[in-house]
C-alpha cells in the first residue's frame, strides 16, 4: 500500500506563516478501516458495489491487495443500474484561526461504455441532506457556515474533462485528489466548518449490455493540514488582483491601492515557498507552467511590512 509521506513543519517567514504537520485521518484500503471513517452502502436491492477481491479480467488485482471496493467482484455490471456508496469521515479543524485544509485522494480504474455509462462523485457537509458535485467550485459561498469555502477540483485525469465529476470510458490505475480549503478569520468568529464530510460515489449504466467491468476504487486517503500564525489576515484578498484563475502558464498579479509592493511569494498547500520575487512596482507575474496543479497562497509584502494575501488556483 502506498503511504503518504510526513511533511515537516515549515516556517515561511518568522512570525508570519507557519504550516503545521498534516494530520492523516487514515487511508482506507478496504482491508482495514481507519478510525473516524465509515463506508455506507446504498441499501437498494440493485446496488452492485462490493468490498472484496477483484476477479474480473480488466480489473485484475486491487491497488493494494487483496481488497478494493468495486462494482461487483465477479460479474460485469448489469444494464439500467444505479448504485452508490458513501464515505463518511471526521473533519476536525486543526487550527481555528487562519487556513484549514481537508484533502481526499484515491486510486481508481474503470471500464465503461464511453459517454453512456458513468461514475459520478458528490460531497455533502455535516448532514448529507444537500449534495454538491465534486467539481472545481472555487469561490462558492455556503451561507450555512457564514465563511468562505474554496473547493478545488480533481487533480489528474477524471473522465474526459479534468474539471467534471464523472468517469467514463476505459482508464487504468489513476490517482485523483480533491481539496476543501477554507479560511477562518483571526479572532472574528468561532470555527464553523463542518465536523463531518460525506463523499458519495454513484454508478449508472444504460440499457445496452457491454460486458464491462465497471469502476474499482482503492486506497482512499484522507488528510488534514492548516496554515496558522498569519499576521495581517485582514489583508485576505485585500487589494490583490490575480489572474487568470485557474492559471496554467503565467499567473499575473497586481496590488491595488496606496500600499507599495516589495516582494511577492507563492506558497503551496503544505506551506512551502515555491516562488518568490522582489518587486519594483505594484504588479508582476509568476511562471507557473511547471508547478503542481492545486490551490496556492499568493502573499505580497509591502514596503511598510504589511502582508496582503489572496488564494489562487493553478491547473
Amino acid at each position: 500500500m502506498n503511504q503518504l509521506s510526513t511533511v515537516f513543519v515549515a516556517i515561511l517567514f518568522p512570525g508570519i506563516v507557519s504550516s503545521q504537520n498534516p494530520q492523516y485521518i487514515g487511508t482506507l484500503d478496504f482491508d482495514n478501516t481507519p478510525e473516524n471513517c465509515e463506508v455506507i452502502f446504498d441499501t437498494s436491492s440493485t446496488n452492485i458495489w462490493q468490498i472484496g477481491t477483484p476477479q474480473k479480467p480488466f480489473f485484475g488485482n486491487a491497488y493494494s491487495n487483496p481488497h478494493a471496493i468495486l462494482t461487483d467482484t465477479i460479474n460485469p455490471y448489469p444494464i439500467s443500474n444505479h448504485s452508490s456508496f458513501t464515505l463518511k469521515f471526521a473533519n476536525n479543524t486543526l487550527y481555528t484561526e487562519g487556513w484549514n485544509f481537508t484533502s481526499i485522494s484515491l486510486w481508481h480504474k474503470f471500464q465503461m461504455d464511453t459517454l453512456h455509462d458513468f461514475g459520478k462523485i458528490y460531497w455533502s457537509p455535516d448532514t448529507s441532506d444537500v449534495w454538491f458535485p465534486m467539481i472545481d467550485t472555487c469561490g462558492i459561498s455556503l451561507p450555512a457556515y457564514a465563511i468562505q469555502w474554496e473547493c478545488l477540483g480533481w487533480s489528474n485525469q477524471l473522465g474526459n474533462n479534468n474539471w467534471d465529476n464523472f468517469v467514463t470510458g476505459t482508464q487504468d490505475w489513476t490517482y485523483s485528489s480533491y481539496d476543501w480549503i477554507w479560511y477562518l478569520p483571526v479572532g472574528s468568529r468561532d470555527d464553523l466548518s463542518p465536523d463531518t464530510i460525506y463523499v458519495r460515489f454513484d454508478f449508472d449504466s444504460d440499457s445496452a449490455f457491454e460486458s464491462f467491468d465497471g469502476w474499482m476504487i482503492d486506497d482512499i486517503a484522507i488528510e488534514k493540514a492548516a496554515w496558522s500564525g498569519i499576521n495581517e489576515m485582514n489583508g485576505f484578498h485585500d487589494n490583490i488582483k490575480a489572474y487568470p484563475s485557474p492559471a496554467s502558464t503565467i499567473l499575473y498579479f497586481a496590488l491595488e491601492g496606496s500600499d507599495r509592493a516589495a516582494r511577492a511569494t507563492l506558497i503551496n498547500f503544505v506551506g512551502a515557498i515555491v516562488k518568490s520575487i522582489e518587486l519594483n512596482s505594484n504588479q508582476g507575474h509568476f511562471d507557473v507552467e511547471n508547478l503542481t496543479r492545486g490551490m496556492y497562497m499568493l502573499m505580497i509584502e509591502t514596503t511598510d511590512g504589511k502582508h496582503k494575501i489572496a488564494n489562487v488556483v493553478l491547473k
